[in-house]
Formats: C-alpha cells, sequence, structure tokens
C-alpha cells in the first residue's frame, strides 16, 4: 500500500470552464496531519472534496491508501470522513440521535457501539449534552460534535473543511487541543484560511492559491519563507526630508504614513531601525512590527515565484 495515505499527480479540477486546482503534484504521509491554508476561493473546499473521493479530477492521478480513483460515488471512499464546512446533519435531531443513526451502520455489536459513542462523547466532553438537539447548541459543541460523529467510524483519514470558522477566540483554543490529540492516530487533513490554525496544528502546512500551490513545509518553513520580510511601523511627529531620503537609502523600501513610516526589509531588525533614528536625531514614539494580511503573504510567494 505504500508509506503515503494519499498522492495526487499533475491533479486538475474544473467547475465549468474555471480551473479550480491546478497540476497538483502532493504526497501526504501516514498519520500526518497536513493543513491547507488559503484565502477564500483558493480551492481548498474542492480539493478536500476530491481527496475523500467525492469528486473526480479532471486529470491527473489521485492515489488513496495505495489505490488509484478513476471513478466516483456517491458515498465516501472506505476509510475516509470529510466533515464539510456547511455539515448536512438533521439539526433537528438531538446528539444521542444522531450517534445512534451513525453507529447502526457499523458492524459492531451493541456493547462496542456504546462503548465507541462513551469514549468518543468523553473526548469532546459532550455526555451533559447529549438530550439536546443539534442547532440549540454552542457553535463550538456543533463543530465538536461534527467531528465526533465522524470518528465513529474509526477512519484512517479524516479530512474537515474550516474546523473552526465561526468560533470565537477563545472557542477555538478549546477545540485545538482536540485536534492536536489526534495527531499520530490517523492521516488528519484540515483547510482553514486561519494561517495561526495552521501553524499551531500542522504537521506541514500547504499554502494554495488560486487553485495552485505556492509552497509546502514545516510550519518552521514557511514562517520563514514569508515572515523574513518584515514590516515595522514607526511612529514619529515629525521626520524631516532629509532623513527620509536616508532611509529610502538605507532600507529596501520605505511608505510615508499619517503617523510617520512603514520601513520593509529582508530579515530587518527593529534594532537597526532604532540605531538609525538616534544617528540622524528624531524622536519615536513607537516602532511596531505590522502582521500582514494571509493575503499579503501569498501576494509575497507570488512575486517570489516570477
Amino acid at each position: 500500500m505504500g508509506p503515503y495515505a494519499i498522492k495526487t499527480l499533475g491533479l486538475a479540477i474544473k467547475a465549468g470552464k474555471h480551473q479550480v486546482i491546478k497540476n497538483l503534484d502532493l504526497t501526504i504521509a501516514r498519520e500526518e496531519c497536513l493543513v491547507f491554508l488559503g484565502t477564500n476561493k483558493s480551492g481548498k473546499t474542492t480539493l478536500l472534496k476530491a481527496l475523500s473521493g467525492k469528486i473526480l479530477p479532471d486529470q491527473g492521478s489521485l492515489i488513496i491508501q495505495g489505490r488509484e480513483y478513476k471513478s466516483i460515488s456517491s458515498n465516501l471512499l472506505p476509510g475516509i470522513e470529510l466533515v464539510p464546512q456547511e455539515n448536512p446533519m438533521n439539526r433537528e435531531k438531538t446528539l444521542a440521535e444522531l450517534f445512534n443513526t451513525k453507529t447502526d451502520s457499523l458492524k459492531l455489536s451493541d456493547h462496542q457501539k456504546k462503548e465507541l459513542v462513551n469514549n468518543s462523547l468523553d473526548f469532546f466532553n459532550l455526555h451533559h449534552d447529549t438530550t439536546t438537539s443539534l442547532k440549540k447548541l454552542s457553535p463550538e459543541k456543533q463543530n465538536k460534535a461534527s467531528i465526533a460523529l465522524a470518528l465513529l467510524s474509526r477512519p484512517e483519514i479524516l479530512l474537515i473543511d474550516q474546523p473552526t470558522q465561526g468560533l470565537s477566540a477563545e472557542a477555538k483554543k478549546k477545540l485545538w487541543p482536540l485536534l492536536n490529540k489526534l495527531k499520530g492516530k490517523l492521516t488528519l487533513i484540515l483547510a482553514t484560511s486561519d494561517w495561526e490554525e495552521a501553524f499551531i496544528l500542522a504537521d506541514r502546512i500547504a499554502l494554495l492559491s488560486q487553485g495552485k500551490l505556492l509552497a509546502l513545509g514545516t510550519p518552521a518553513e514557511i514562517k520563514r519563507d514569508l515572515f523574513s520580510i518584515e514590516t515595522f511601523e514607526v511612529k514619529s511627529d515629525f521626520i524631516p526630508e532629509n532623513v527620509l531620503k536616508a532611509m529610502v537609502d538605507r532600507f529596501p523600501r520605505v511608505i510615508e504614513t499619517t503617523e510617520g513610516v512603514e520601513i520593509m526589509g529582508d530579515e530587518l531588525k527593529i534594532e537597526e531601525i532604532e540605531e538609525f533614528f538616534q544617528e540622524h536625531g528624531v524622536k519615536v514614539k513607537e516602532i511596531n512590527i505590522k502582521q500582514p494580511s494571509l493575503e499579503a503573504l501569498f501576494q509575497r510567494l507570488r512575486l517570489k515565484e516570477r
């Protein structure tokens, strides 16, 4: 079966005339946590559907658990569970009803089913919510329930689309440790537009933009590539023209702002900026590192490709 869970070769997917996924070569190791990180319409959701066997690529090869798939089914491929962004579960049903429906499809004894459900409820701390309908649960518990239900079939590969979308920062931080506990027990594939989530959970991050794989690596490798260019916000009441000119000569890129300047540079350090202003006798109120948006990070990578 090979050491990998999923492998794609020249994978391409269209939606009408639009190319959603472009010539994707990717190998996902067994028991790896791979996170697809991208902005909206980057192709993340389409790719998860393809990797779960829900849709067939227009070109290229899709090999899952050592078997190449050239046809699709209305059901997921064996050993795979997909938790979609918009969950199709009946929101009127209670958790107990949803769990029973799921386990009824499994070839297990009643004792095994009960043990499986109890373990899942314990893991996600949902024991006190079994008589509550899905629609009445908090967004955090709805997300937990969706993942818990997917795990009941004991999949070898679990794919989750936007696991914490719509959750508060506090709720996200409660769910991330649970997802981390799943790592190493199965192949975990996530899609998110939250860069913090990706860096916390991933063994490797795949950066997707406009259907194209821009970069692939460990969180440390991706951070090195993305954040080697720092942007510093310098706030000052007054910067003379001659100092501005000296800045342009000294630093790779300088932009005037209403409160001072922004200075950008490859592996630029805050000490260098402080020293520059001290040398030129300019009083600085504060210097902050500006956190770039996800789209800005992708723009950097696209520029590097040219």
